[in-house]
């Protein structure tokens, strides 16, 4: 874990510095600080900023105490409330980012003056810059030390890979050269001024914002029991879609249509729901009627969340309460929802697949590895079950690899002012930059046509599509 020193102005660090007198040059409270008020990593449910005992070891460069088991939070916390201001933690999370590592949801008493000084310093670009915590100048050479470490830290994390294609993927995309993403700068204050009027989750964007100036290329990591990539770094990936394309505005951008749906048609035997796909309709007008939603881009993009949640393996119990908090509004939206024959067939064949899982005790992916279930067993003082959730989760993202590979295998082939660049790669969605402009239409062309004979191959019934 790399957690780079967030960048400031000058004027913000000395005025910081100046009214609360407590900091003085004590490392770790300037960046527990820098935490609080430049955070990015967020409690699901609630939108509030979390903090686990390896962040924050991690944070003040005490890693290898937390390796060596010897690491305390507590204490760091409540000499920060002691001459600072009040500041803990609360409750527990578990989430993809934590896992085993335990999490607390910030509680922390900010000064009025200083949350009014960080939310305009967030919206700020460029001019003399420091680092928030040591107070030195941000020059070209220590931003080039810290790019360093961060694709050093990509380095390591991709030998964790376990499988070939997504290495591959991991080597091509993390192989990119960094001023492919300069353009990204120069359209910083429109970004800030749109994630304003969009005015949702204003201040964590606002901050993803800040730390991509600093970093502008997305660095990749994989994951464990996936096939998937994520971003190393607090990158563009993790923006709301409206502030990225602002961002990316340019790059020509495509997904795979109903990707996940679409597998689980093929791989599960959903008939009525293949022919539904094959036929090129879309499940969402559908889908969305039945709640009696609007046909907005975020309910769609709730109600793929909530599909995705379903094929990954979520409780029926799980997923009605998601229908109930994606559409607090609409009366028994989980009822509504499964009484549509292509849900309540994708329910029925996922029950279908657990009961096999279990029988056999192992599936294969699209690659052909043998995925074991793992039995139920005792984990954070209670019985959890067993992994037939998370095997069928792998697999349908391992056919969703399977399915986008051959953008990557002309991406590789392609490289040059005559080919394209890999910009982003969001599991089934990418953006490329072609650096001629006279090429855009044909390279379109070219990849539609390969990634589509591709799931025909496959036989799922996608197909690529441009935004």
């Amino acid at each position: 874990m790399y957690l780079p020193h967030k960048v400031v102005s000058r004027e913000f660090r000395d005025e910081v510095a100046e009214r609360l007198p407590g900091l003085k040059d004590d490392y770790h409270l300037w960046r527990l600080l820098e935490h609080i008020l430049f955070g990015t990593w967020i409690d699901d449910e609630t939108g509030m900023l979390v903090l686990s005992a390896k962040q924050a070891a991690y944070l003040v460069g005490e890693e290898k105490k937390w390796l060596n088991h010897r690491f305390k939070l507590q204490p760091l916390l409540d000499d920060f409330a002691c001459r600072v201001f009040p500041l803990d933690t609360e409750g527990v999370v578990f989430n993809h980012w934590f896992g085993p590592n335990r999490a607390g949801r910030v509680v922390a008493r900010v000064p009025e003056w200083l949350i009014q000084r960080a939310a305009t310093e967030r919206r700020r670009t460029g001019g003399d810059l420091v680092e928030f915590a040591t107070g030195a100048a941000w020059t070209r050479r220590s931003h080039a030390e810290a790019s360093h470490s961060m694709r050093f830290l990509a380095l390591e994390a991709m030998k964790s890979s376990r499988n070939a294609e997504t290495t591959r993927l991991l080597e091509h995309l993390n192989g990119l050269p960094s001023n492919s993403f300069a353009s990204i700068r120069s359209r910083m204050e429109g970004a800030h001024e749109l994630v304003d009027e969009i005015g949702r989750d204003t201040e964590r964007q606002h901050n993803l914002l800040k730390a991509i100036e600093q970093f502008c290329q997305p660095l990749y990591q994989p994951v464990d029991k996936s096939v998937r990539v994520y971003s190393v770094n607090e990158s563009y990936l993790r923006l709301k879609r409206e502030v990225r394309d602002c961002l990316t505005a340019g790059w020509m951008k495509a997904d795979l249509r109903s990707a996940q749906l679409a597998i689980v048609a093929a791989k599960w035997g959903c008939t009525e729901l293949r022919e539904f796909l094959s036929a090129k309709h879309s499940v969402w007008p559908s889908l969305l009627s039945s709640l009696g939603v609007s046909q907005s881009d975020e309910n769609k993009a709730q109600l793929k969340e909530f599909t995705y949640a379903l094929v990954f393996g979520m409780s029926k119990a799980g997923l009605r309460r998601l229908a109930n908090e994606y559409w607090p509004s609409v009366k028994n939206p989980w009822t509504r929802l499964t009484s549509r024959s292509v849900l309540a067939e994708v329910l029925h064949a996922r029950t279908r697949q657990f009961e096999l899982v279990r029988r056999d005790g192992f599936t294969v992916d699209a690659f052909g590895r043998r995925l074991t279930l793992a039995s139920r067993a005792k984990s954070h003082g209670s019985y959890q079950g067993d992994s037939a959730r998370s095997v069928l989760a792998q697999v349908a993202q391992s056919w969703e690899l399977a399915l986008m590979l051959p953008i990557l295998d002309m991406a590789e082939q392609n490289q040059g002012s005559s080919g394209f660049r890999l910009m982003m790669w969001l599991h089934d969605g990418v953006a490329i930059h072609v650096p001629d402009t006279r090429r855009r239409e044909s390279w379109r062309k070219r990849i539609g046509q390969v990634v589509d004979a591709n799931a025909m191959a496959l036989g799922i019934p996608t197909s690529l599509e441009w935004s």
